[in-house]
């Protein structure tokens, strides 16, 4: 399922969803896939990943979903295996008091401060699950986005980019 989605956000170039207060200018990018160790990233982070984050990065370097192109202020950018390294290891030193062992970072939201995390501890009850980390919130307020990677980013798709786990049930 991955893979699919993959394949089709690569053909989707452009975006203006309906419903929105103001138009944006949208814009989904797929970069193609670069090697990368599973082993190293693992070994580094002290970590097992989830089989569809693995699928990501093997079907792409980079996502960027519904990037605004107008203001830069909305958007998700799904990182490289390099960048999630990167941003992992600052968010464990930034953020110390909130990252749990297991905590993968593999997105960062434009417009605001807000990360998006993958739990990547194989023991945990909670392993797969995608967080998002708010900067102003202790991680007990941290929202669960989704139980995985593939239902979130399809769930997302789904919502036009919108955030949907901040949007009340109706």
């Amino acid at each position: 399922m991955m893979h699919d989605m993959i394949a089709k956000l690569a053909n989707t170039a452009r975006y203006t969803p309906e419903g929105l207060e103001i138009a944006l200018d949208l814009h989904t990018t797929v970069r193609p896939p670069i090697p990368w160790n599973q082993r190293t990233i693992e070994q580094r982070l002290h970590v097992v990943l989830p089989p569809d984050l693995q699928t990501l990065w093997n079907n792409a370097a980079e996502v960027r979903l519904f990037e605004d192109m107008t203001y830069g202020q909305w958007g998700l950018v799904l990182l490289s295996s390099v960048d999630a390294i990167s941003q992992t290891l600052a968010f464990r030193d930034e953020r110390s008091r909130d990252v749990l062992d297991g905590d993968v970072v593999i997105g960062i939201f434009l417009g605001d401060l807000e990360l998006l995390v993958v739990r990547c501890d194989v023991a945990a009850s909670d392993y797969g699950k995608v967080i998002v980390a708010r900067e102003i919130d202790h991680r007990i307020q941290w929202p669960i986005a989704s139980d995985s990677l593939t239902t979130f980013i399809a769930t997302f798709i789904e919502h036009d980019g919108v955030k949907y786990w901040e949007t009340p049930a109706q």
